[in-house]
């Protein structure tokens, strides 16, 4: 069977129309000779198209140019001696005026706005209270509702994310309307008025949405249906009720969707408390009413684990973060045989997750478990198809059945440990990794280990990267 394309179909049309609206007198044997002559042209364009190379991509075909590293500028004299054709730029401002300093970047592709304020410890008294009120000040230095207006400017702009501290109004989001984007982030923001909600949905463009700490509700939920939203993210959003939920369902266009920190906890948005929920049925049956999702995050969310024999089948990317679960809710996850990349396993005993790994083909795995016998490392290692893998482990942990994981490229490993004898990690057990012949990336984590004396064990083949978080 032959298959035309449109513009081969519209030729065609054009061409008949042309033979059969001729002037009376033609003769019809001259007719149906100039439309067979038209169909064998037709037929002969389309064999050198398929032997020939490719057609040119349309512009909705084209591939997105990648982005290169980010460019940081820590306030408005380091971004004013930044290069105009800047394309990937964080930064931090201390007020509103200083956004005009944006107008100049007529390249700009990717855009953060880093908090005006850097956050404190809230286990040290002193410095949350100081930093609760210099957050209290940054917020009075962006009140100004033109103070985005800069951003209007930015035609080339695709992603966008603003971070915690930088107030939002409708007036502030009123800048969306004139640009063109393919992502956009916000924080600290309550979006229940029909105000902000018109504000938001102004920029129809956005397939990308990242709401953090950010109050919602199934108005603006269901609002997001005609933006055919590919990825949504809802960071301790506080509002997600039976009704948010069903409203969640109905945007079958979800390729990707996190939904984290659902644990009846509380926060702040905009300075007022608010509370966050939990996940039950209703989260459930709207995570089964979307076709097309394939990767699902519920980090330090809530939610029965008999739900999770619910999950769609459809997923081939599964974070629990670190949710703790029993040898029941680890088998249930064994039907989601198209997983390719997995985040679970805290309070899991060893002898089950060794059991379920081979219910999957995993090309990325982060293992929140605190067990890390032989069985389980060659469980892991047996992975045919494994390239990423995460681990928490003890000084007592043997990683020599790792070397026989032949593809594995990138592996983190995390020292830092419930069992004070077993913090960090020795230089012994790492030396064995290099035994790994694809390995290109070693990440350590609270190991206490020297980077030098780690690059040495492999001779300059694997990117070495330590890294201190407690």
């Amino acid at each position: 069977m032959t298959t035309r394309t449109i513009a081969e179909e519209r030729l065609l049309d054009i061409a008949l129309e042309e033979v059969l609206t001729a002037a009376p007198g033609a003769a019809p044997r001259m007719k149906l000779l100039v439309a067979a002559l038209f169909l064998c042209g037709i037929g002969v364009v389309a064999t050198m198209l398929w032997q020939g190379p490719s057609a040119a991509l349309t512009p909705a075909q084209q591939p997105q140019r990648a982005l290169p590293k980010p460019v940081r500028a820590n306030d408005a004299d380091e971004l004013s001696r930044l290069p105009a054709n800047t394309t990937n730029l964080e930064v931090r401002f201390a007020s509103g005026v200083e956004l005009q300093g944006l107008m100049r970047f007529r390249d700009l592709r990717r855009l953060l706005i880093l908090p005006p304020v850097a956050a404190a410890s809230p286990t040290d008294a002193a410095a949350w209270a100081k930093y609760q009120s210099d957050l209290r000040a940054a917020r009075e230095r962006f009140a100004d509702p033109h103070a985005l207006a800069p951003l209007g400017t930015l035609q080339t702009l695709e992603d966008l994310e603003v971070s915690h501290g930088i107030p939002l109004s409708a007036e502030h989001l009123a800048c969306l309307r004139n640009l063109k984007l393919r992502s956009l982030g916000i924080q600290d923001v309550d979006l229940r008025s029909a105000t902000m909600r018109d504000a938001l949905l102004a920029a129809p463009s956005f397939r990308s949405l990242r709401l953090t700490m950010s109050v919602v509700d199934a108005a603006l939920l269901g609002g997001l249906e005609p933006l055919r939203l590919d990825r949504l993210e809802l960071l301790a959003c506080p509002g997600l009720d039976d009704a948010a939920w069903a409203a969640i369902g109905k945007l079958r266009t979800l390729r990707h969707l996190e939904v984290t920190n659902q644990n009846d906890g509380g926060c702040s948005v905009g300075g007022q408390p608010q509370r966050l929920g939990t996940l039950g049925d209703a989260a459930f049956d709207a995570l089964a009413a979307l076709p097309e999702l394939r990767h699902l995050g519920l980090d330090e969310s809530h939610f029965p684990g008999d739900l999770l024999a619910r999950l769609p089948t459809s997923l081939v990317s599964l974070d629990l973060g670190d949710r703790p679960m029993n040898p029941g809710e680890a088998r249930s996850l064994r039907r989601l045989t198209a997983l390719r990349e997995l985040t679970f396993g805290c309070g899991l005993d060893e002898d089950t997750a060794t059991s379920v790994l081979p219910a999957w083909s995993l090309e990325r795995l982060d293992y929140r478990g605190h067990a890390w016998g032989r069985p389980l490392l060659e469980s892991l290692a047996a992975q045919p198809g494994l390239t990423e893998l995460a681990l928490q482990v003890s000084r007592r942990t043997d990683l020599k059945p790792l070397a026989a994981a032949s593809h594995l490229r990138m592996l983190e490993l995390r020292g830092k440990s419930w069992d004070p004898s077993g913090v960090g990690i020795a230089l012994a057990q790492v030396e064995s990794l290099a035994a790994c012949k694809e390995l290109r990336t070693l990440r350590l984590r609270d190991s206490g280990l020297d980077a030098q004396g780690v690059r040495q064990l492999f001779a300059g083949n694997v990117a070495v990267e330590v890294l201190t978080t407690q």
